[in-house]
Parts: structure tokens; C-alpha cells; sequence
């Protein structure tokens, strides 16, 4: 059963929280698109994904990967505008469609690591 917790099974779940976050945030946005002096703000995906990336093929033993991921501060990669500014919403769906579109390969990941787990569990037949 180690491998419901694996790391990569930590680094996929925490991956969808911030996925699930992107999308919030992009509505959060479309939602005061209309508020004078409303400053949008966006979570920077990539550069999150990157430093899980790191994290995983690092040196360190897999529990001390799976905390460290854990323990990744989400919040410092959130970022609102430094100055006021008219929200795109023809930006904002463009940004949509790719949080979505991360969601779902995540998803699929994580239903490919169940599968694989079912098929060890299974014994391999199946």
C-alpha cells in the first residue's frame, strides 16, 4: 500500500489542488471583471510545477520528497497585479480553458496510477 502514497501519487494530488486553485482564481477575476480598482491575480502554474519537479528528482529520500511537496508554500506563487487594471475576460477564458485542460490531464494521471495499482494488487492479471 506504499504506493497510495507514493510521491508521485503526493506530487499528482497536490498538483490538482493548485490546478483546482488556478481555476478559482480565474473566476474570482471574471467575477470583479465590472469592480473599479479590482486587481486581478493569477497563480504562476509553471513555475509550481517546476519546483515540484525539482523537488521529485532530487537526492532526498522519497518521505522527505513527498513532505517537502506537501509543505510547498502555494501561496508565494499566487501573484495580484501590482496596479489596478480592466480584467480581460477574452484573456481570463484563454486561461480558463488551459487550467482546464491541465485538470484534466492530471486527472488521467491519477486514474492511470489507480489503474496501474489495481492491476498490482490484481497480481498483475487482469
Amino acid at each position: 500500500m506504499e504506493y497510495l502514497t507514493s510521491v508521485t501519487s503526493t506530487l499528482l494530488n497536490r498538483s490538482l489542488d493548485v490546478a483546482q486553485l488556478q481555476q478559482m482564481v480565474i473566476a474570482q477575476n471574471v467575477a470583479n471583471a465590472g469592480v473599479e480598482g479590482y486587481r486581478q491575480v493569477s497563480v504562476d502554474f509553471s513555475s509550481l510545477m517546476q519546483k515540484m519537479g525539482e523537488i521529485t528528482h532530487g537526492q532526498a529520500a522519497d518521505d522527505a520528497k513527498k513532505a517537502e511537496i506537501k509543505q510547498l508554500e502555494i501561496n508565494e506563487y499566487i501573484k495580484t497585479s501590482d496596479i489596478p487594471s480592466k480584467v480581460e475576460l477574452d484573456q481570463q477564458i484563454i486561461e480558463l480553458n488551459k487550467a482546464v485542460i491541465n485538470y484534466q490531464a492530471l486527472l488521467t494521471a491519477k486514474s492511470k496510477l489507480g489503474s496501474i495499482m489495481k492491476n498490482v494488487i490484481a497480481g498483475g492479471k487482469g
